[in-house]
């Protein structure tokens, strides 16, 4: 039979190990360190995958550009600069009665997480900075991280153009400059209005941007006269209502030339253009 003077002890020891695992997990005030992954860096994109040793930690990631007033600022006052705004910011939306929710959700970000950065200045310098952030007092923990990056220059094919027809609801792009591929897509003039300010580029940059995340860029790209029925769209056309078609040189993953654009209605007994960028 067992003595009952061990059983203090037994008791004891298993306590020591609950206060000890307790004492090793990671709570959100951690510290940690960032593992940095680059995925890829072209002309005006970069996509990174970040990585915190603990990932319960909260933790504030921003790009700085060249242009940024703050770009030759040490990492430090960066990101105290930025905590400044963001808090300012979500101070603003709280006194004016705005329906937010908590900072950390707006602002800091948790776990692993891939970062896409788009319209990023050509050949030029830029840096990627994180800092570790108490969620309640939010101010940093530890020392904050940074990884510079640069991009590289962005190929331009001089002098290409596009001429655009609609016969018989075919539409037909034709490049000026041949064996170079370009982008192109429609959308209804309402829709760019109301979701892309009315701008093309907006619209087939952005376009362009998520067909690349889902490796899909050769829907909505041609090398050559390109034809296309526009009674057999994916997505049927309204009758009656007014599109813009944008058109670009487009190559591994960025735009070669200007985006131009022309108005075009749509009917079924045989859709008009408009105006083009040469009525401009």
């Amino acid at each position: 039979m067992r003595s009952l003077k061990t059983i203090p002890i037994v008791v004891m020891i298993i306590t020591q190990l609950f206060v000890g695992g307790c004492a090793e997990r990671e709570l959100p005030t951690s510290p940690c360190t960032f593992d940095i992954s680059v995925d890829l860096v072209q002309a005006t994109k970069a996509k990174f995958c970040v990585t915190p040793s603990n990932q319960k930690a909260y933790y504030y990631a921003d790009i700085v550009a060249p242009e940024d007033a703050d770009f030759n600022l040490s990492l430090d006052q960066v990101i105290a600069g930025r905590l400044d705004e963001v808090k300012q910011l979500y101070e603003d939306l709280l006194r004016e009665g705005d329906p937010v929710t908590n900072f950390e959700d707006m602002y800091l970000f948790r776990g692993t997480h891939s970062f896409f950065y788009k319209s990023l200045d050509d050949d030029a310098d830029h840096r990627l900075v994180f800092a570790q952030i108490d969620p309640e007092s939010r101010v940093p923990i530890g020392a904050p991280a940074e990884m510079r990056f640069h991009t590289r220059s962005l190929k331009w094919i001089e002098g290409q153009r596009f001429s655009v027809t609609i016969e018989n609801n075919l539409l037909v792009i034709t490049p000026l400059v041949e064996g170079v591929p370009y982008a192109w897509d429609y959308v209804r003039k309402a829709v760019l209005d109301d979701d892309f300010l009315g701008n093309q580029e907006l619209f087939l940059y952005e376009l362009m941007a998520m067909y690349e995340e889902y490796n899909f860029t050769s829907f909505a790209s041609a090398v050559g006269t390109e034809v296309w029925d526009l009674d057999k769209s994916v997505s049927p056309m309204m009758e009656g209502e007014a599109y813009v078609l944008a058109v670009a040189g487009y190559e591994d993953g960025e735009f070669t030339s200007e985006v131009y654009s022309i108005l075009f209605r749509y009917r079924k007994s045989g859709s008009q253009i408009l105006s083009s960028w040469d009525d401009e």
